[in-house]
């Protein structure tokens, strides 16, 4: 079906509900958002009530899906979203052995403003450097997705997350480490999570 939907063949696409389109919610979003509109592909799912003509159906383009944290973690590392399209992700070692493994980068063959893009290049280098940081763990188990990216605002240092045992969100804090190494430099520079949450919703 996408074949003939490239090659401008379908001028509708009706399926039963979003989930008829793919299993894949990033993939799902993909079509929905850029492969439909770019070959002038009406996509209808009965059942989510979506209807990619009628901004009214749905409050976004996403509705209907079911977002789980393996959803969102797909979409942030699918370079495609950046307007290109990526081929030879995967390879296999020979023909007996069927198992996809991941090909580095520098294997994988790129193609550059192949679609409108969604997301521009140095948000999506940014967003996958930031993944790859390392969270430190509290004693409670706990961490934060402002891990690694808190920093004391007057001498530079890392700003560490600390959890109380019985864990209560509005508990938890960020630390300055210079304060734990030397107290004379650093007093009692923290800030709590709660705090550094509302702060950042009401900047973007």
């Amino acid at each position: 079906m996408l074949a003939q939907i490239e090659a401008g063949k379908v001028a509708n696409c009706i399926v039963k509900d979003l989930s008829r389109l793919g299993r894949n919610s990033a993939m799902t979003g993909l079509y929905t958002t850029l492969t439909f509109p770019k070959y002038g592909t009406r996509f209808i799912a009965i059942n989510d009530n979506f209807n990619s003509t009628d901004p009214n159906s749905v409050n976004n383009d996403f509705a209907g899906i079911n977002w789980s944290d393996s959803s969102v973690i797909n979409i942030l590392k699918r370079r495609e979203y950046t307007g290109c399209t990526v081929n030879f992700k995967t390879y296999t070692n020979s023909i007996w052995d069927k198992k996809q493994r991941e090909n580095p980068l520098e294997n994988q063959a790129v193609f550059p403003d192949y679609h409108e893009r969604i997301i521009e290049d140095d948000v999506f280098e940014k967003v996958q450097e930031t993944r790859q940081q390392r969270h430190r763990i509290t004693r409670s188990g706990k961490t934060s997705m402002f891990s690694g990216l808190v920093f004391c605002a007057d001498y530079g240092a890392k700003m560490y997350y600390g959890a109380t045992n019985n864990y209560k969100p509005q508990n938890a804090f960020f630390d300055c480490a210079l304060h734990w190494k030397d107290k004379e430099k650093c007093g009692t520079h923290y800030i709590r999570e709660s705090v550094l949450e509302r702060l950042v919703l009401h900047h973007i």
